[in-house]
């Protein structure tokens, strides 16, 4: 999960060639906490569920 997020992060700082805005870092990090992860153990479940133990819609 973190190398992927990671990789997704590293692609779109190089194309903003490494001048990210605020807005686009806050765009990415609520993509980030609210996608559903594929794998087994977490399946189905967003990143902030899992911290605020809330189920999101």
């Amino acid at each position: 999960m973190g190398l992927q997020s990671n990789s997704i992060l590293l692609s779109y700082l190089n194309t903003c060639k490494n001048q990210p805005t605020q807005n686009s870092l806050n765009i990415f990090m609520f993509y980030h906490n609210h996608r559903r992860f594929k794998a087994v153990e977490r399946k189905g479940k967003t990143p902030i569920e899992l911290f605020t133990g809330k189920k999101t819609r």
